[in-house]
């Protein structure tokens, strides 16, 4: 093994049939036959990755990962593990998208369309067509949304003082302030500011439709250049700090599919700490969806590791840091 004869070393591996290290034999003898056929492997494998590719690029999402799932060779596990990863989060944007259509949440909807069609726009299940759709039917409910009636005078018990009513906060005059604030940030290039801004209009009313798209506008510019992509997983990151995971989840995703290069292990582990995180808050009676979320956050924490990513474990709950020490490359 030492001297790379691997057709040696299978022969006296061989020879070792019983004994206390019998067992190391056959792993050894395994490992030589491996190395001894890893050049053809290797090219094989290239071959189908080059076909996994072929057909993520044309929008044949189950041959690709069909195909991706066959290449063996750890020299190509970092392509297949992007290729595997991008399918899964258009699955699962594709799959938000179509729970929020149908519960009439057109506006989640079509973030969760918009998102999809950022990795693969050709990929299964008409993201284009069901974004016009949703739109259409967004479009229409903001025309038909009926006007709100005048408030009516509160009774005031017939005492001799009166009742004092307390007042709601002016949340109509934050958001109106919080929104003139974004687009002045926004138009002096001042992203951080502007979606600050943005955040607090969220924070009132998360179905706030300008806000949305003021957030999601500045979201679609920052893809468009390396520190655009860094500041997106800033925003993911703030995002999963303020327990918005969702919104975090989405952020991170998007730095990975759009090419981020710089941070991917911080990008790997804190995907997988917000599906951990998911998990945690999943309803227990929802065992599928639990289990399924643990899988994604196992998978990321791989993908993190294998990119050689340590966390600070002391700020880390028990539950993520115990699914953490689960993964391995």
């Amino acid at each position: 093994m030492q001297q790379k004869d691997y057709s040696g070393a299978v022969k006296q591996f061989s020879k070792i049939t019983f004994g206390l290290r019998h067992d190391d034999a056959v792993h050894l003898m395994q490992e030589a036959k491996n190395a001894e056929g890893h050049p053809q492997l290797l090219a094989a494998n290239k071959e189908t990755l080059i076909a996994a590719q072929a057909a993520y690029d044309r929008g044949d999402l189950a041959t690709a990962e069909a195909n991706a799932k066959q290449v063996q060779v750890p020299e190509l596990q970092s392509s297949v593990q992007q290729i595997l990863t991008n399918i899964r989060i258009y699955q699962d944007a594709m799959q938000a998208g179509d729970a929020a259509k149908q519960n009439g949440n057109y506006q989640a909807a079509q973030q969760k369309y918009k998102f999809a069609m950022v990795i693969r726009p050709n990929g299964p299940g008409n993201p284009g067509g069901k974004l016009q759709e949703v739109e259409v039917l967004l479009a229409a409910a903001t025309v038909n949304k009926p006007s709100t009636p005048p408030p009516t005078k509160p009774v005031v018990a017939d005492t001799k003082k009166p009742v004092e009513i307390p007042k709601a906060p002016d949340n109509d005059a934050k958001i109106r302030a919080a929104l003139a604030e974004g687009h002045a940030a926004e138009s002096r290039k001042d992203v951080d500011a502007a979606l600050q801004a943005f955040e607090r209009v969220l924070a009132i009313n998360p179905r706030q439709a300008e806000a949305l798209a003021g957030k999601q506008h500045i979201m679609d510019n920052m893809q468009k250049t390396p520190q655009g992509l860094e500041n997106t997983l800033s925003i993911g990151l703030h995002d999963y700090y303020r327990s918005q995971l969702a919104e975090a989840g989405d952020a991170i995703s998007l730095y990975l599919t759009a090419g981020g290069v710089r941070n991917r292990g911080v990008a790997y582990f804190y995907l997988g700490a917000t599906f951990a995180s998911q998990a945690l808050l999943a309803d227990p009676r929802g065992k599928t969806e639990h289990k399924s979320l643990e899988q994604h956050a196992l998978l990321e924490f791989q993908q993190a590791r294998c990119e050689h990513y340590q966390p600070i474990e002391k700020y880390l709950s028990p539950k993520v840091l115990a699914l953490w020490n689960k993964s391995s490359c």
